[in-house]
């Protein structure tokens, strides 16, 4: 189950130097679930003295943010969570999420599971810090797309249907 609902609005800690305490790498669990996901912002340059929309029209620098969320569990429950967000270059993320997994104990966990949108890079994470992990692709990204893909057919009432019908073989695994 996927509750990244109950941390909507949860605030990230922008402490870069903030350790996972070192006992967690040794708490074993059932299931270690790793999701991530990422986010290009526009940050407008600020200027003193601009404002509204005046300020609007100052150049835009473009960041890539993305987010990693760890959760350990036992029996079946949450027994640990973790979140952890870096601005920057996707390469010092995937050192950032790799690092974390190992404090977390991703070495004493049963199973990885790892949760993710099509972005190649996510995978690429994957592959370099997860191996042997099991992939899932995001449900609501491979979803929009079919949405997006079956709105191509001119019968609107046959392209709802077929959504429904190919959303729910997507959700059963087929």
């Amino acid at each position: 189950v996927q509750r990244n609902t109950e941390a909507v609005g949860e605030r990230i800690s922008d402490n870069p130097y903030k350790m996972i305490e070192a006992k967690k790498a040794q708490e074993a669990c059932e299931v270690m679930v790793v999701q991530v996901d990422g986010t290009i912002s526009p940050q407008i340059l600020e200027k003193q003295g601009l404002s509204g929309r005046e300020s609007l029209k100052q150049p835009t620098d473009w960041k890539e943010c993305n987010v990693v969320v760890i959760q350990k569990i036992v029996g079946g429950e949450q027994a640990d969570r973790w979140t952890g967000a870096r601005y920057g270059k996707h390469t010092e993320f995937e050192t950032y999420a790799g690092r974390a997994a190992l404090a977390m104990g991703q070495h004493v966990a049963k199973k990885v599971v790892f949760l993710a949108d099509g972005a190649h890079t996510n995978w690429e994470l994957q592959k370099t810090n997860f191996p042997g992990s099991v992939g899932i692709l995001d449900f609501y990204h491979a979803s929009e797309h079919l949405g997006t893909f079956v709105s191509l057919l001119k019968d609107q009432r046959k392209a709802s249907a077929v959504h429904h019908r190919w959303a729910h073989m997507v959700r059963q695994g087929q």
